[in-house]
């Protein structure tokens, strides 16, 4: 195994953890059968409960691939040139993967990057238990706003550092858009709830 290999092979375990643990919170905190969520008012379009594991296992899995492989692209900070260096250009290390985008060129932090993922499940991670646990499609609209406009930063960073980890992420971009307009047809149908 290459060094590279290697590299993406752990940043894939941790991304893949991280994801994992966020689906499990929400799987435990999902119940479709509840008589609270029986009785909501939901549109004609929402999709049957077994869909949304259908959708979301694969949904997770490029989440996690797609962090790997941004993450492991990423460079470093760069370093300031010690006085005296002359009028050389501070290098950005890479993690020498493939890199199919710009993201050596623009120089995307790796820390930042991490910040803009773990941000990002941990609003997906807490929509669940805000709508079902908490019995609150209002909290969870205000989370999965948040969540979108995370999306587009995460989105647009993942971009930078690898042109695939951007690509491999918009399906979930584009569910969780879904998902808003479902939660939001949810909201309107149900003023008590």
């Amino acid at each position: 195994m290459t060094r590279n290999a290697g590299r993406f092979a752990r940043t894939l375990l941790a991304t893949g953890t991280a994801v994992a643990a966020g689906a499990a919170i929400g799987a435990r905190s999902t119940d479709s059968r509840s008589p609270w969520y029986r009785k909501l008012r939901k549109p004609p379009w929402q999709p049957p409960p077994q869909a949304f594991g259908l959708v979301w296992t694969p949904l997770y899995a490029l989440l996690a691939y797609a962090g790997a492989r941004a993450l492991t692209t990423a460079s470093t900070p760069t370093r300031p040139a010690p006085a005296g260096a002359g009028t050389e250009t501070p290098r950005t290390e890479t993690s020498g993967a493939e890199v199919s985008g710009a993201g050596a060129d623009v120089g995307v932090g790796r820390a930042g990057l991490a910040w803009a993922f773990a941000v990002n499940l941990a609003l997906n991670t807490a929509w669940t238990p805000l709508f079902f646990a908490a019995r609150s499609p209002r909290l969870a609209m205000l989370d999965i706003l948040a969540l979108n406009a995370s999306n587009l930063v995460l989105l647009r960073r993942f971009l930078r550092a690898d042109r695939r980890a951007g690509l491999a992420l918009v399906p979930y971009v584009a569910w969780t858009a879904f998902a808003t307009a479902l939660n939001g047809a949810i909201v309107a149908r149900n003023p008590d709830a």
